[in-house]
């Protein structure tokens, strides 16, 4: 019952997003990722900040302490607490320099600057070995709490 609610909501926002997309006219990639470039500095500026700061920590970080143990976590600390604030100086700084080489992603912007494929692919390369931390973090935590409800469960279960 639950997998057929869950299909027909998905047809029918499949249905709805292509109804409202007819007469619209042509579409490119930068009014869906970058939203054409309207949002202003603050607003994306909270839009990141609740992004790394919502899943990651909520979920991630104490999640996988309590499975791995305190030393798990000193990465997530070196990132929220050096990555985030250098980003908040650099961060509008990287958004100029996109808006002046219409780039989207970050290996975008460096092709767009320095003009090199090799670096373009660098970057996008790294960006992804990094961000292997941070996915598996958040698995080990997501892991961690679901354990956790099954103990729950389990508890109910005997009285």
């Amino acid at each position: 019952m639950a997998s057929t609610v869950f299909l027909g909501f998905i047809l029918l926002s499949l249905w709805l997003a292509i109804r409202a997309g007819k007469g619209r006219g042509s579409q490119s990639v930068h009014d869906f990722f970058v939203a054409s470039r309207q949002f202003g500095a603050w607003l994306v500026f909270f839009l990141a900040a609740g992004e790394i700061y919502s899943i990651g920590t909520m979920v991630g970080f104490p999640g996988g302490i309590y499975a791995k143990g305190p030393t798990y976590g000193v990465w997530f600390l070196g990132y929220i607490l050096l990555a985030y604030p250098i980003g908040y100086f650099v961060g509008p700084k990287i958004w100029e320099a996109g808006k002046r080489h219409n780039a989207i992603t970050l290996p975008d912007l460096f092709k767009g600057h320095f003009g090199s494929r090799a670096l373009e692919l660098i970057v996008a390369v790294t960006a992804l070995i990094f961000l292997l931390p941070w996915g598996q973090l958040q698995f080990t935590g997501l892991v961690a709490a679901l354990k956790g409800f099954d103990w729950v469960r389990r508890e109910t279960v005997r009285r």
